[in-house]
């Protein structure tokens, strides 16, 4: 008679430290403080944060203090962090942010609660005059002239949807990592506003992706706000949209970003695949088993060391699998220290 076997595997695993998370997916009414230059253009429709133009030519902002809820909020790359946002708007283009234009931007981090201000510096992702979407560096505050006050970090990552977007459609959904060595990691899924359980996971972000040049121009525990920037002319009826909302920080990173743990079957035996987004003094992984009593090392995978861009290892137990098998990896870096993925 046949025995049945049973394999498991642990799919888009992160490896994390503690973390600290500010988040708001505007079910009803925003659940953090915003300060805005015109508030009355702000509000919930339809689970999703709306700017409006008010029949107004303006550029308006909505911005958060990241430290409500990440009392230990520093920019810096070795801290880990990242941003999530859902953006979208009425327009079919954007022309810029000159008087009657239309445009708007994403703040990562800011130095000001006005974006507006003239002292106002920090990161962003803004919509440019030539339609397409750039990680910038920015200086002097959103005005008319944040075009030139503004450095791409990026090349341009996309161009802004040519059809009007809606509160779950049409817009872009977006991820950003500041990577241990100061390099930005920009991935996105453009279309529908993902479900609030995807928010966090980097692997539904698959429509494209693009590590930047490093850029640690500002750095500090004053770059605390984010929010939103809106510029606008006086129609009415167009709106930008705004939903998934998260900034994290790892407290105590862990040195490896595992994006995929899975197997394959070959000739009857378990080859397990593994892929890693980030590594940092990555000595390597044991791989390990369990048939129900105990832990049993199989072997040991060299790791990449350092490295900021995704990697892929396997191994393959050539033992026989008979019941339940469970795997795991340990991995371990050059210091002696050690996590393990899940089980």
């Amino acid at each position: 008679m046949k025995k049945m076997i049973m394999f498991f595997a642990i799919f888009t695993i992160v490896l994390f430290g503690q973390t600290e998370q500010i988040q708001d997916l505007y079910s009803t009414s925003p659940s953090l403080t915003y300060s805005y230059n015109n508030s009355d253009r702000w509000s919930v429709s339809s689970y999703t944060f709306r700017g409006s133009t008010g029949g107004k030519d303006s550029i308006d902002y909505a911005s958060t203090d990241i430290t409500s809820g990440i009392s230990s909020w520093n920019l810096a790359p070795n801290y880990d962090i990242t941003w999530t946002v859902w953006m979208s708007d009425t327009r079919t283009s954007v022309s810029g942010w000159a008087k009657s234009s239309y445009s708007f931007a994403f703040v990562l981090a800011a130095n000001n609660s006005d974006f507006t201000n003239a002292s106002c510096d920090g990161y962003a992702l803004i919509y440019r005059n030539d339609n397409k979407l750039y990680l910038v560096k920015f200086t002097g505050g959103f005005n008319s002239n944040i075009e030139k006050n503004s450095t791409n970090i990026s090349n341009g990552l996309f161009k802004h949807a040519e059809s009007a977007g809606t509160e779950t459609s049409k817009g872009f959904n977006i991820y950003v990592k500041y990577l241990p060595n100061g390099n930005w990691r920009i991935k996105w899924k453009s279309g529908s506003k993902l479900a609030d359980a995807d928010i966090t996971d980097s692997t539904k972000y698959t429509t494209g992706s693009v590590t930047t040049p490093i850029n640690t121009d500002f750095n500090g525990s004053s770059y605390k706000y984010c929010g939103y920037v809106w510029n606008h002319s006086t129609s009415g009826a167009a709106y930008s949209y705004w939903d998934n909302l998260t900034v994290t920080k790892n407290i105590n990173p862990l040195p490896v970003e595992l994006s995929l743990f899975t197997y394959k079957l070959v000739d009857g035996k378990v080859k397990l695949l593994w892929n890693t987004a980030t590594e940092l003094n990555n000595k390597g992984f044991y791989v390990e088993k369990n048939t129900g009593n105990n832990w049993v090392t199989l072997g040991f995978v060299d790791g990449k060391g350092n490295s900021n861009v995704a990697n892929s290892y396997e191994f393959t137990d050539n033992s026989q699998n008979f019941g339940k098998v469970t795997y795991r990896l340990k991995q371990v870096d050059f210091d002696g220290k050690f996590t393990y993925s899940n089980t």
